[in-house]
């Protein structure tokens, strides 16, 4: 790492690529039928962007030939026939068009300049601090970075067996971890890792702002709600560091969103945007399973109740649909779960399948009923009147991980919200029926849907604190149908958009942990001064009439506006790199407060593997007392291999008569070809690891290089001679 080749090849092939992605993807969204605002192509361009990433990453994979050189050119390939499909000639200017969109929005309402401005500045402090250091994220460290690192190099899909403290991680849907995958194989390592999440909260942004427009809400206080719900607590813990997530909320809001566009005015373009967009929720994680029917059902209850389907039989229309929803789902969604049929037998393995009493799929026994007891409702009644739901809720910064809380913009969201929705389903219910009381009565029910589904999920109530974040997409809803309806009622829009940005301020200043790196600070300001700045031109302009269209520049100007870009980017990746290389052990010696885990005694074990296996094949050992540090130990450029090697535990002091379990032990660890042997030793004195007395006691074929309070490590002698085993 840190080689200028390395740097270069890693920047050219992610401005190569990123071109052809974007070409692609513009191309297809330009061919998008019907009255079409520019915020909704923009929205539809990151959507079709991230689609075709997903289909590329998990095709391979599922063929076993998920390299650098077989993705990179493939996405060239995909984007290339995309947009020769879509026409020679493009329906709609995109840039022109998009343009216009905003200079008109932006001159009737200048102060949505203003308003975007708390989140925009919060945005830019998150981002500019996690570009110089690691992932910090527990799930991240723990399983969502492993997994895309063990596709990437077995180059398929086969199971990767973590350590034993979780088994059913080896068999989640993985879709959403090959966004991460992907973020490696531009740059060879993780120099784009913090940028991972930054279009899919491009893409929440856009498509909350839509579904508040199609509820009434007007630009402002759309604007302000979609920024609030950007950086409420939890999608701002979210946002620079590998969890799913973000790309499950995002694409469930984008679905939702394009769904009111196809029932509105049905194109065959809109709808298979729609059912793409559904279909590939259950890959990313287990409750899209849930969650893309409901956007089925969503679309087909606007299309019978206020849409323009033009359907005479609404049974062969709704059958039509599902059929549609059933193939995205196949094409997008369904890869690990057939990985999984085809490994255990069951696709959701190790949770068994039971229909009506029947048993259709084994798996762990009693699992189920473990992990329901984990729910939010098994432990409802002393989680309420203990304080800890409302708190939890809310969230709180400080250690050990900031808040993964909703925040008082939450709270607002869920009081108004329902309210709001109650009221328009109650007028649907009583036939006074219009399209946006439709829209309102169906985002408030599936909100709820959303609400009672997280209160159902595992460990949302064992670990209420940290996943409490899984309500969210609940809580937007709710929002949306709360701001569209504040123009039912005498409240002036300026006040409802004031009362948004004091909450929105008050979950930034008391219930998360911002950065105060004078990095981040730097990027805050500059977002600030070009939003002030925006807001005095665009204030400047208003009532001067409508502007001219914009001029398009000679392409003499354009390539040299492109190149001169493509070299400051060039000169700032290198010193980025080279600040992310110098930060890779310390950042994990010394914490930040909005991560404080356990991982403070595992950086003296992370310098000990950059220094004497920067590549080759990691064997572990005594993973039961890792805490979740597994993706480190892989290394920022993915260049050593993880395995799990253990043998058993036994009491300490015990000599522990093996009857060849040692040189089963050892074996294994050889047909792994294993460099390297780590083991992490156990925080309790009365325990101890059997393999670092193994290890110990084979001088000829271990030599220990390291040794800390938390781990030891040992580099594997070739050859070594098999006696002096215990």
């Amino acid at each position: 790492m840190g080689d200028f080749w390395h740097v270069l090849l890693g920047f050219s092939a992610t401005l190569v690529v990123g071109l052809g992605l974007s070409w692609g993807s513009i191309r297809a969204a330009a061919r998008l039928h019907g009255a079409i605002s520019g915020v909704d192509r923009v929205s539809a361009v990151i959507a079709i962007a991230m689609l075709q990433i997903a289909l590329v990453m998990t095709g391979l994979a599922a063929a076993g030939v998920l390299y650098r050189w077989t993705a990179l050119p493939s996405m060239l390939a995909l984007s290339a026939v995309l947009a020769f499909f879509s026409g020679n000639r493009p329906s709609v200017n995109m840039n022109t068009g998009i343009l216009d969109s905003l200079k008109e929005g932006l001159r009737d309402s200048p102060s949505i300049m203003l308003v975007m401005l708390p989140g925009a500045a919060a945005v830019a402090m998150s981002v500019a601090w996690a570009l110089t250091r690691p992932p910090l994220g527990y799930d991240a460290l723990n399983y969502h970075i492993p997994l895309a690192a063990h596709y990437l190099q077995s180059h398929d899909l086969s199971l990767f067996h973590f350590p034993a403290y979780y088994d059913p991680y080896p068999y989640f849907p993985a879709v959403g971890e090959m966004f991460t995958g992907w973020a490696f194989l531009l740059s060879g390592d993780d120099l784009w890792l913090p940028l991972v999440n930054l279009p899919f909260l491009a893409l929440l942004i856009l498509s909350l702002y839509g579904l508040c427009r199609e509820a009434g809400a007007g630009r402002t206080a759309s604007v302000a709600t979609a920024m609030a719900l950007s950086t409420v607590p939890a999608v701002f813990n979210l946002l620079t560091e590998s969890y799913v997530e973000l790309p499950l909320w995002a694409f469930f809001l984008a679905a939702l969103r394009w769904s009111v566009h196809a029932a509105r005015r049905p194109s065959l373009s809109t709808l298979m945007l729609t059912v793409a967009l559904a279909g590939i929720l259950p890959g990313i994680k287990q409750v899209g399973l849930v969650m893309a029917p409901l956007v089925l059902v969503f679309y087909l209850a606007l299309g019978l109740s206020g849409g323009k389907s033009n359907e005479s039989r609404p049974q062969v229309h709704a059958v039509r649909s599902a059929a549609l929803f059933t193939v995205a789902i196949l094409v997008f969604g369904s890869v690990f779960y057939i990985r999984n049929w085809l490994a255990t037998g069951n696709p959701i393995y190790p949770y068994p399948v039971e229909v009506l009493g029947i048993r259709i799929f084994d798996g762990t026994p009693g699992l189920s009923e473990r992990a329901a007891a984990t729910s939010l409702f098994a432990h409802l009644d002393f989680l309420w009147e203990s304080g800890k739901l409302v708190r939890a809720f809310l969230g709180r910064a400080g250690a050990p991980n900031s808040s993964w809380g909703m925040g008082p913009v939450g709270a607002l969201s869920l009081a108004l919200g329902f309210v709001s929705g109650a009221w328009a389903l109650w007028a649907v219910l009583r036939r006074r029926v219009s399209r946006i009381t439709v829209i309102h009565a169906g985002l408030f029910l599936v909100g709820i849907v959303m609400v009672c589904l997280y209160a159902m999920l595992p460990r949302s109530g064992s670990f209420v604190f940290s996943n409490v974040r899984f309500v969210y997409p609940g809580v937007a809803l709710l929002a949306v149908v709360a701001a569209g309806s504040v123009v039912r009622t005498r409240v002036p829009e300026a006040v409802f958009v004031v009362i948004v940005l004091l909450c929105q301020a008050a979950g930034l200043l008391f219930f998360t942990n911002l950065p105060t790196t004078w990095w981040a600070m730097s990027a805050a300001g500059f977002v600030t001064i070009c939003l002030f700045c925006g807001w005095f031109v665009f204030k400047k302009a208003d009532g001067q009439g409508p502007g001219h269209p914009p001029k398009n520049l000679p392409r003499s100007k354009k390539a040299a506006l492109a190149a001169g870009l493509a070299v400051l980017g060039l000169l700032l990746v290198f010193p980025l790199h080279s600040a992310r290389e110098s930060n890779w052990v310390a950042a994990y010696r010394t914490p930040p407060l909005a991560y404080q885990f356990d991982f403070t005694g595992y950086a003296p074990c992370l310098q000990a593997l950059e220094e004497n296996l920067p590549k080759g094949t990691l064997a572990l050992a005594g993973t039961r007392e890792l805490g979740g540090f597994v993706a480190p130990l892989f290394g920022a450029d993915l260049g050593r291999e993880v395995v799990v090697v253990e043998g058993g535990r036994g009491p300490a002091g015990a000599r522990l008569k093996t009857g060849g379990a040692m040189d089963r032990w050892y074996a294994a660890l050889v047909r792994a070809d294993a460099d390297a042997l780590m083991v992490f030793l156990p925080r309790d004195a009365a325990e101890a690891t059997p393999e670092s007395g193994w290890a110990h006691g084979a001088a000829a074929r271990f030599r220990e290089v390291h040794r800390s309070s938390s781990c030891e490590l040992f580099m594997l002698k070739r050859g070594g001679d098999s006696s002096g085993g215990t």
